[in-house]
Order: C-alpha cells, then structure tokens, then sequence
C-alpha cells in the first residue's frame, strides 16, 4: 500500500506517509521519475465521465481544473490565499495563540488542497498534457514552500505559543498539531544558527542527488555481451544492440540455472552502487545530528508508536526469538519440495532464487484448496459483491454505509472511476472516496490512497469533510453484459485492506486536516488498513457476502478455507521472518554511524542473525531495495501495526466481527487521526496499554494461527 501525501506539504505533516517529508523541489522531480508502476450490488455501477475541456464542471468539481492550463490557476489561487495567511500569522499584532495553530492548518490546508489533488491528478490521469501539468503545478507549489521553510518568522510565531505558559491547557488535537508542526520547522534546521542553516541546506541538496541516484541504479539492469552469455540466458532475456539485458529475477522460471545466474548478476555487489548508498546513509546521520539527534532513526521515529530506535530493535529482535524456528521448519519444507522436482541445479539446498518458484509448486500441489488461479474462488468475488460485503461491515459496525454518488461530466479521470459517499446513519455524510480500482497503461499507481482534501473544522464553524482517492490495478470489467471483474484472493484482501484506509479518513474528525484521519504515524496509520484483513479471513464475514457472480449461491466452506489459506501464505512463518530482516537491515543501516564495516559485510551478519536461509557471498540485493528511500528507518512499521492489529482483533472482534458496541469503541480510536498519542488510542480501546511483549506475542501468535490454516504439511509427492 502507497498512501500519497504531497512533498510540498512536508512541512506541515508531521506524519505524512510515504512522503518525502523534508525534501524539497527536487524530491518531486525525483519522484516523477521513479514513479512506481505498487453490493453495493443494487447502489455501485460503473459511472460514466467524460473529462474532455468542454465539460461543465473540472476535476473533482473543481471548476477550474476543466484543461491543463487550469491547474496553474489553481496553483497560483493557492499561493495568493497562502500569502494573506503568512501576513496574518506574521503581523505585528499577535494573533490569540489557537487561533494562531488555526491559520498554520488553514495555510497548510490551502496548499495542499490543490499540491496533494494534483498528486494524484498526476499519477492517474489518462491526458499527458494533464498529467504534465498537474505535476507543474506540484513543483510550483514546492517552491513557494521552500520560501516558507526559511521565513524564521514563521517559526517565530509559532514557537512563542509552544513555549507559552498556555500551551500545556490547550486540547490534546492542538497541542499535538502544534508540536508537529514545531517538530517539522526543527528537522528543517530553520532553528539554527546562519552557518548551520547554510549546511543544513548543502546536507540535504547532497542528500536529494544521492537519493536520486540511489533509485536510478536500484531500476538499472545488468547488460552482457551476447557472446559471453550461455544459451539459457540468452533466451530468457531481451538482447539489445549485442548485450543480453538482465533487467530482473524471473523468480518463477522454470530452469533454476536462470533463476540463479539472473540473480548472481542483478544482485552482485556493485562497488559504485554501494558507495552511492552508504554515502547517502552518512550523509543522513550527519543531518540528524547537525538538528540535534543521535542518529537518523531518532530523528525519523520520535512521533511514532514505537518512539525509539531502542524499542523497535527489542520488538524486532524478540519477534526473531520466537520466529526464525518456525522459519526454518518452513525452509525446510521448501527444500523437500524442491528435492521432488526434476532438473533443478542443487535439489537438495534451497536458495534465494528458489523460493517464490518452490512456492507455486507448493501451492498447484494443493490444487484448488490453495486459492489461487483455476481455483474458482473468484466466481464468489465480484467487486460489486465484495463492495456490499464491506457496506453491511461497516454499517454493522459504525452505522456507516456506503452510497454511490453521480459523477457529473469532467468530474472524474476514466469511465470506469466510482464515486462513493461514506454517509453515518445519524450524523450525516462524512465524506467521499473515489474509487479507481482497475489497471490501465496509463495508471502509474496502484494499491494506494490519496487524501484529496482533508477532514478540518473551518472557521465558520462548518466541518469540510474528506474526500480521497483509493486505487487498486484489478482486472477491468467485461465489454460484455455481465462479465463482472472477478477478484482472486489476494486481490480481495487488498480492497478490504485500502478501504481500512478509507474508512479512517472518512470516521476521522479531527479539528484540524494538519492531523486528519490517516495523517499520523506510519506504524498507526496501517492498524485499520491490517485489521480489515483480518475481518475478511474471518468465516463469518466472508460467507455474511460472499456468492456466485451468477447463480447468488453462498460461498461453500472449502472455498473459505481456500481463501484464508491463500492469503495465510503456505509459509507464514518464513514470509515473516524476511520481513523481519529487512526491518533490522533498515534500523542497522540507519542507526549508530559510522557503520564500521561495509554495507556488504553488515547485511551478511544481520542475514545470519535473521535469515532461515544462508547468504549468498557477493550479493547485495539491498542495493535494489528502494523502500530505503521512502522508509527509511520506517519498514518495521507494518510488522508493529500488525501486532497492533492482531491485538485489536483478537480482543474486540475475534468472538463477534459484527459488534455494534465494540465497533464503536473502534470508531472513537479512529475519530482524532493523528491528533492524539497512538498509544493513548490503542490503549483505551483495549483497556490496557500494550508492552513490547504483548505486540510480540499477538504477532506471533498470528504467524501460529496461519501456519494451522495451510494444513498440516505441503504435499512433496512429484
């Protein structure tokens, strides 16, 4: 899941995901070339639009956003308005201090109401010239916010209500956006001295080239000359201008020696792209200190659940205790797999190379109990039919259903965009998500969610509510009469899971949009998005909606158990336990500098302290692993919201998924998104505030249930 928040907004979200918070102009030119390629049956159909620059209304009902040229107007609307707040923040007569956190959301709001629409506008659009424009207007946006990140009156201002003797009788939303906002300027360095500040920026211009050199050689193939290649790569790989061009690991082929030669090259260790990276991991550390903090992980992890470095290393090193045995009984079967099968190089040692092939022979030997293609599972899953599971979910739970809404003309980017209204049965409309859930050559996103506009009290005492965009790649719906787009099991879980995010921002209601709904820690922000996974493995939701696309049949029990075996995994305690080493790769590689050794050499320990596999000498596929770009420090989070999730679950919902009470309850930790302490959250809906080995516990305990599901052992029959 990519959440998208703008960069140009990094100053004002302290917990804006997957976004380069600190980064300036340039990370938006770096992102644009590195973008990532990642029933209400009687309420939802496919809506029709036509987004032509004759249409009467723009984009998202924005009348200006008709033609290209209309996101410049936009933009520069924006940057007005932003200019009359600064005046205001900044006059001479301070304002009363909450009215004063006010206008900071409300600048924020205004900027990026417009930065975070053209964002998304961006990576889903099907016009270049659109497309091309909306990212324009980002970068212009940008620029204005690098003249706001060095206007010290700014921080001024805000600083003297910080510090002020009122501060600490101030709600828990103010003080908390405040303080993010404080802690945004300080990361910044605009608190420093003129020749810090002069550091602070040539750190973080060296620190933007490096990234962007780091994402180039992380996509780079590996070309040989045709002549040195062996028959078997030569037919497994394009061939351009007499080089073979290894532009992948084909995990899934056949022949094991291309799977493994493929991965000897494309993950060799490349001297000069290693250097790139440690240079980038150093020049990190040395901004972390240059504002004040030990280490990068120190800088990046003080508003999250886990707090500090320290924590998340005892969390991810007791989950290891408890899970590399079970790892390794799971390699162990993967080896005896492949031991069955003929014409693999090395039958008996299982390597890096063989496990997503050992995998798929694993499951066809499952056969249609394995979930996955030619199963037929799918014929229970239409999308429209799992849209109506997840409508009696929520108003099961929350009182919220889910309403399709008319898409008037040029309000939405492709026909087959639906716009649905999240309306509570007694409050009224709480906002609107828009969903465009399948592939097209023009999408350049998948599996995320974008805050269009968020959730605020506006000065006139009238809430704004959200609205948002939730894309998913599914296959398109049939040109036929009903041909309806069928969902495979793991296609399933990823709807269930990007609605967990999109029932956050519309529950939330926070005062202020800096800390709307998923704003908050990345470590918070995926609990609801993994707790929906957990209610769609559960029986009873699943067969509360589940039926033939054709014949209204339930879904029979073996066709559950086939889907909660398929999104188990048949190896949960192996796919874990990589998680886990990536984790602590990320913390090491952003923790105590210098690192004292190589890159090359601390992954070697770090994958013998983790891994149920042994290394492979001379490789670093590390060096490919872009997550350390847009997480770095972060990539433990999913494993820490899942304990948080399997926790929730376990303790509200495991005996009835459908409670109005708890359900409740579940709502009022959603409703302050990041205006309150995550843990403070978590800890009133489960009565008791979680330790470290409480999260280890729940999440192992979950790896055990999974591993259950997939039966007692796989089939190793040839």
């Amino acid at each position: 899941c990519a959440m998208y928040h703008s960069a140009s907004c990094a100053m004002y979200h302290s917990a804006s995901y997957h976004s380069a918070r600190n980064l300036v102009s340039s990370a938006y030119k770096l992102v644009y070339k590195h973008s990532r390629r990642c029933a209400l049956n009687r309420v939802i159909k496919h809506g029709l639009c036509n987004s032509g620059p004759t249409e009467a209304t723009g984009l998202f009902r924005n009348p200006a956003l008709k033609t290209p040229k209309g996101f410049r107007i936009a933009a520069e609307r924006a940057i007005k308005e932003a200019e009359d707040l600064v005046k205001c923040i900044c006059a001479r007569t301070p304002l009363p201090p909450v009215e004063l956190i006010e206008k900071f959301d409300e600048l924020s709001d205004t900027l990026c109401r417009v930065a975070d629409l053209a964002e998304c506008i961006r990576q889903v659009h099907q016009d270049p010239s659109i497309r091309d424009a909306a990212q324009d207007a980002c970068v212009s946006l940008n620029s204005y916010v690098e003249e706001l990140n060095t206007q010290p009156s700014l921080y001024l201002a805000l600083a003297r209500v910080v510090k002020s003797a009122q501060f600490e009788s101030f709600d828990q939303s103010t003080k908390r956006t405040a303080e993010s906002l404080m802690h945004d300027f300080e990361i910044s360095g605009i608190h420093l001295e003129e020749a810090q500040r002069t550091q602070f920026v040539d750190l973080t211009q060296q620190i933007l080239d490096l990234t962007h050199r780091f994402l180039n050689n992380a996509s780079q193939p590996v070309s040989l000359p045709e002549r040195a290649c062996p028959t078997f790569l030569r037919t497994a790989f394009p061939v351009h201008s007499g080089n073979v061009v290894v532009d992948e690991v084909p995990h899934l082929h056949r022949d094991s020696r291309v799977r493994s030669l493929a991965y000897l090259l494309y993950h060799g260790t490349l001297p000069e792209h290693q250097e790139v990276l440690e240079s980038l991991l150093r020049l990190r550390h040395e901004l972390a200190v240059l504002v004040g903090y030990p280490t990068y992980a120190h800088r990046v992890l003080g508003s999250t659940m886990a707090e500090t470095p320290e924590t998340v290393g005892r969390f991810l090193h007791s989950v290891n205790a408890q899970l590399l045995p079970l790892a390794r009984e799971e390699a162990e079967r993967m080896r005896e797999v492949k031991s069955t099968l003929r014409d693999q190089a090395e039958p008996d040692v299982l390597r890096p190379w063989d496990v997503a092939y050992v995998t798929g022979v694993a499951r066809e030997r499952h056969g249609p109990s394995s979930g996955g293609v030619g199963s037929g599972v799918e014929q229970y899953f239409a999308v429209d039919t799992c849209l109506d599971g997840l409508d009696r979910l929520f108003r099961s739970l929350l009182g919220v259903s889910l309403r399709r809404e008319r898409v008037e003309p040029g309000e939405v980017w492709h026909p087959l965009v639906q716009k649905v209204a999240f309306v509570h049965e007694s409050e009224g409309l709480l906002g609107y998500v828009y969903l465009d859930l399948y592939a097209r050559d023009s999408k350049l996103i998948s599996d995320c969610h974008f805050m269009i506009q968020g959730g605020r009290r506006r000065s006139d005492g009238r809430y704004q509510v959200p609205i948002i965009t939730l894309c998913c790649s599914f296959r398109p719906p049939g040109s036929a009469a009903r041909q309806p787009s069928l969902l495979l099991p793991q296609s399933v879980e990823n709807l269930f899971h990007e609605m967990g995010h999109a029932l956050h921002s519309m529950v939330g209601r926070s005062r202020y949009q800096n800390v709307t709904g998923t704003r908050c820690s990345t470590d918070f922000a995926e609990v609801p998005s993994i707790l929906m996974e957990y209610f769609l493995a559960d029986e009873r939701v699943m067969r509360s909606f589940a039926v033939h696309h054709q014949t209204a049949e339930p879904i029979p029990v073996e066709a559950v158990r086939a889907v909660q075996r398929a999104n188990g995994g048949l190896f949960p305690a192996f796919d874990a336990q990589m998680q886990l080493l990536y984790a602590a790769m990320d913390q090491r590689f952003h923790g105590v500098h210098p690192l004292g050794k190589s890159t090359v050499r601390l992954f070697a320990e770090l994958h013998d302290e983790f891994s149920p596999l042994p290394y492979v000498p001379d490789t670093a596929w590390f060096l490919r692993f872009n997550h350390l770009y847009g997480y770095g420090a972060k990539y433990y989070s999913y494993m820490w919201a899942r304990a948080v999730a399997s926790l929730i679950w376990g303790s509200c919902f495991q005996d009835n998924p459908f409670s109005r009470e708890r359900g409740e309850r579940y709502g009022a930790m959603l409703r302050p998104g990041g205006g309150e302490h995550p843990r403070t959250l978590v800890a009133d809906l489960l009565g008791f505030s979680p330790t470290v080995d409480d999260l280890v516990d729940a999440l192992c305990s979950d790896v055990r249930t999974r591993r259950q599901r997939t039966g007692a052992k796989v089939l190793t029959a040839t």
